[in-house]
Formats: structure tokens, C-alpha cells, sequence
């Protein structure tokens, strides 16, 4: 979904329509859920923090700019969130997930290739790293929005996308042919 519609969305939320948050919920949850879950590394803290997010999003979305980046706004709450439950001493457990693709270019796939994929992410890459290469495959953020969003020089986010591909590529290949 475009930011133009997500925008409508958000318009709509704050004009107090249920329908328009249940809409906004199905298209952003599944990213935001990695985008969280990439800090965690554990299924159920990362369901508890998606949870808490969405209800911070529905009871501030008067706050929401109309007009601007809307998953940006909604990936600052998920990321403040997960941030101050870290700080009450949540426990990081990893679980798994089976190719890069699945959740790149499927709308819907499965958890088991989920948990292998988060799994790997966690494993593999740095926090950074992992963070950069959700927002550019899951989100499709360009380059250029994941660095300013960062806050992060564009030739630092190219670099470490590009090294995130690579070891992911590496690191896939690996497990397949020890299987």
C-alpha cells in the first residue's frame, strides 16, 4: 500500500473509523512484526510489543501529520516500544525462519519460513544491518529513505545493504547444502 493511501488511512482512524484501523493493521502488521522482532529475537515478546504498538497507534494517531511517512511514524512507535520493553528486562530468545524471498516478493507465507528467515537475520547480521535490510525488503524503502529515516550517511546504508545481501546469499547456501 502507498503512503498516499496509508495517509487516507490515517485520516480516517482519526475521524474515528474502526474500519480504517483493522485496514491499517492487515496491510503494516506483518513488517512491523519483523521490524520488532529484529530486536527481540523471541516470538511472544515480539507478539506482546506488536500488540502494545498498535494500541499506541490507534490511541495517538490524532498526533499522526497527515501527509507525512506513515510507516515511518508507525515504525518509531514499534521501535520505541521494543525499546522500552528491552528496558524492563525482556528476555531474547531466537526462533527461525527459509528464504530471503518469501518474505520479499509472497504476500503471504508461512511461519516456519518466518522463523527461519528471522532466525538467520538475527544470526547473521548486525542489529543495523538486519534493521536496513527490512526496511529496503520488506517496506521498499528506497537507499536514500532508510538513510534519512536512520539518520545515517546514503553510502553507509548502499554498503551495508549490499553486505547484508551477500552474507544472507553465503549464509543460505550454506545450510542447503548441509542439508
Amino acid at each position: 500500500m502507498k503512503n498516499k493511501e496509508l495517509n487516507s488511512l490515517m485520516l480516517r482512524i482519526q475521524n474515528g473509523e474502526e474500519l480504517a484501523f483493522d485496514i491499517l493493521y492487515e496491510e503494516t502488521h506483518r513488517g512491523v512484526f519483523s521490524f520488532i522482532y529484529s530486536m527481540l529475537n523471541n516470538f511472544q515478546n515480539t507478539e506482546d510489543v506488536l500488540q502494545e504498538t498498535y494500541i499506541k497507534i490507534k490511541l495517538n494517531s490524532g498526533s499522526y501529520k497527515i501527509g507525512t511517512n506513515v510507516i515511518s511514524w508507525i515504525l518509531q512507535i514499534a521501535k520505541n516500544t521494543a525499546l522500552n520493553y528491552i528496558k524492563k528486562d525482556a528476555r531474547h530468545n531466537s526462533v527461525n525462519i527459509d528464504e530471503i524471498p518469501v518474505l520479499a516478493n509472497e504476500k503471504e507465507y508461512n511461519i516456519e519460513d518466518s522463523f527461519y528467515l528471522h532466525n538467520l537475520l538475527n544470526k547473521v547480521l548486525a542489529e543495523e544491518d538486519r534493521h536496513i535490510f527490512i526496511l529496503h525488503t520488506l517496506y521498499g524503502y528506497k537507499n536514500k529513505e532508510i538513510a534519512k529515516f536512520l539518520n545515517l550517511p546514503l553510502g553507509t546504508v548502499l554498503w551495508k545493504y549490499n553486505r547484508a545481501i551477500k552474507i544472507l546469499k553465503e549464509k543460505i547456501k550454506e545450510d542447503k547444502n548441509e542439508q
